[in-house]
């Protein structure tokens, strides 16, 4: 029985690891490096509507 215990414990161990790495610090990674190099790009655009017609906001 302490085997399976052992197991589930390793197992909560790598899901906690791999949320942390692939939740937490590769999406602070991604949003850093395109604020860093596509700052202006990196926060997307307005969308607007007027009048029922929708309008993006150009770089101006």
């Amino acid at each position: 029985m302490k085997k399976k215990s052992n197991v589930i414990g390793k197992a909560a161990c790598m899901v906690l690891a791999m949320t942390i790495i692939c939740g937490v610090l590769y999406t602070i990674a991604v949003t850093g490096i395109s604020q860093l190099f596509f700052h202006d790009k990196a926060n997307g655009s307005v969308i607007e509507m007027v009048e029922s017609k929708v309008y993006e906001k150009l770089d101006e």
